[in-house]
């Protein structure tokens, strides 16, 4: 992964940001819910990258974080999935050895 930071700090808040779009797609992307409030919020967040299709919305954060939404053809939410933390955290070396993370680890 490019363009990622390398200060502890930078690296916390792009994670702290990643979580907080996370859970307020989590809380959009309710099934049988409408897709309309989550395609706004998604399309007016600047540092993600949107894909907007017939059956799908995809967002895709630094690091290749992403969550996938399918849509029904009735513009209802039939599901949503997320992936790519663990790839992102291992990349900003967070040790997953069971330690705390803190600043410098991986560096």
């Amino acid at each position: 992964m490019t363009g990622l930071p390398t200060d502890p700090e930078e690296k916390r808040a792009l994670l702290k940001r990643g979580f907080e779009i996370g859970q307020r797609i989590g809380e959009l992307a309710q099934v049988g819910g409408l897709a309309g409030p989550l395609r706004e919020y998604l399309v007016a967040q600047p540092e993600l990258t949107v894909e907007l299709t017939a059956g799908s919305l995809i967002a895709v954060y630094p690091g290749d974080v992403r969550w996938q939404v399918s849509i029904g053809a009735d513009g209802r939410i039939e599901g949503m999935g997320a992936s790519g933390f663990g790839p992102l955290m291992a990349a900003l070396g967070i040790d997953f050895s069971g330690a705390p993370y803190t600043a410098g680890n991986g560096q």
